[in-house]
């Protein structure tokens, strides 16, 4: 079953989750669902977006590297919060969690499967508590939505 989301629903459950997000943290949108998001957690936050992250990108670590490398500040993983539009089944989570062990997330939703599976440890990763949403619906993103085709 597919479920719409617009845009003001997904702003108020990000704007709900960010007591959680400090001004401090670095906001990166996973590619390319967690663009948005991203955006809107570090609007209502305060915090800083820093960029998007590739995981399925050999070389996305070295973004994340570089930038600490080259930043005035100091910076540490753990000062950064990885955004999602979904956490589905938890790959790209699991993954994500092995390249950066001190890196937290945010998820504006996530499939109660998915939830259930996770341990106590990785749900400690994940500051901004998503909204759970049943396992045989889809969420129809807004930024998914299109009136007629891009290419022919």
């Amino acid at each position: 079953m597919s479920k719409p989301a617009t845009y003001n629903r997904i702003a108020e459950i990000i704007k709900s989750q960010c007591d959680k997000l400090d001004k401090d943290f670095f906001i990166i949108g996973l590619t390319r669902g967690g663009l948005i998001p991203a955006s809107m957690y570090a609007r209502f936050s305060g915090a800083t977006l820093l960029g998007s992250f590739d995981p399925k990108n050999e070389n996305g670590n070295t973004f994340i590297t570089n930038w600490v490398r080259q930043s005035n500040e100091l910076v540490s993983v753990h000062d950064f919060v990885f955004c999602d539009d979904i956490l589905d089944s938890g790959k790209t989570f699991r993954t994500m969690l092995e390249m950066f062990p001190d890196a937290h997330f945010a998820f504006v939703y996530v499939r109660n499967k998915a939830w259930n599976e996770l341990t106590k440890a990785e749900k400690k990763h994940i500051i901004a508590t998503p909204k759970k949403i049943m396992d045989d619906h889809y969420v129809d993103f807004p930024w998914e939505q299109w009136d007629e085709p891009i290419c022919e």
